[in-house]
């Protein structure tokens, strides 16, 4: 587990802890969905900036399938490959922002249409990817289990988002959360498939094992900031009155 020393006094923290993500308008819960992030910019959201305090990039692989019903004998095998970057931000509010971008190898044989997110925290995050980073394929959606799990899908559901097939890169995604302390205790994996779109003649799919990466060991939620802080403040005024 990664702790911070404290960046300020208590009430200006309690003050960040209740008021800083309040700039996104969709909220991901837990047994909550996303659709169609639209992307932000660290000018947009100036919260976002902070230290990065892990960044490290994982390689990846596994078998994928593809079937052409029209072909005889038209069942193939391949490596999918490439790699995920995953990257912890302790942001400018003192709490910590965690990143992944997904990269498909040019010589990957299918392209990546989904990344799980296992063994986070519940709880409510600001889901969204950026606009300034690097990458060019944006997120359909994001969404989150009642058990903490989130699943960020690309596909053709919401144009102009695809699949992330093989020589591009995904932007970087993000949870944007109110959690203190983090830990590389969760997990991601990937998944490739066949949206619904066009002829199911053609299908795909194949999944990776568990790759480790970081997530919040706790996520508390926005309202028990807004009560740290009402305690802070009846704490100060009982002060004055003393």
């Amino acid at each position: 587990m990664n702790r911070r020393s404290p960046l300020g006094p208590v009430l200006v923290l309690s003050l960040a802890f209740a008021t800083g993500s309040a700039a996104f308008a969709e909220p991901l819960a837990p047994n909550g969905i996303v659709v169609g992030p639209r992307g932000t910019t660290l000018h947009i959201d100036t919260h976002l900036a902070g230290t990065v305090v892990e960044d490290v990039v994982t390689p990846f692989s596994y078998v994928g399938w593809f079937r052409d019903s029209e072909i005889e004998n038209g069942y193939f095998t391949g490596n999918v490959t490439g790699t995920v970057q995953s990257r912890v931000v302790l942001g400018v509010d003192d709490t910590y922002d965690f990143y992944w971008r997904i990269v498909v190898d040019d010589t990957s044989f299918l392209p990546v249409l989904e990344m799980h997110l296992t063994g986070l925290a519940p709880g409510t995050y600001n889901a969204d990817f950026r606009l300034d980073g690097p990458g060019t394929v944006q997120p359909a959606f994001a969404m989150q289990s009642g058990d903490g799990d989130v699943t960020w899908a690309f596909g053709e559901f919401i144009p102009p988002s695809t699949q992330v097939f093989p020589g591009l890169e995904s932007r970087l995604l993000f949870l944007d959360s109110t959690a203190r302390a983090y830990a590389p205790s969760a997990f991601f994996s990937l998944e490739s498939g066949r949206d619904t779109g066009g002829s199911m003649m053609i299908q795909w799919g194949g999944e990776s094992t568990a790759y480790p990466t970081f997530g919040p060991t706790s996520v508390p939620e926005p309202s028990a900031g807004w009560l740290a802080l009402a305690g802070l403040v009846v704490l100060a005024l009982w002060r004055r009155r003393a």
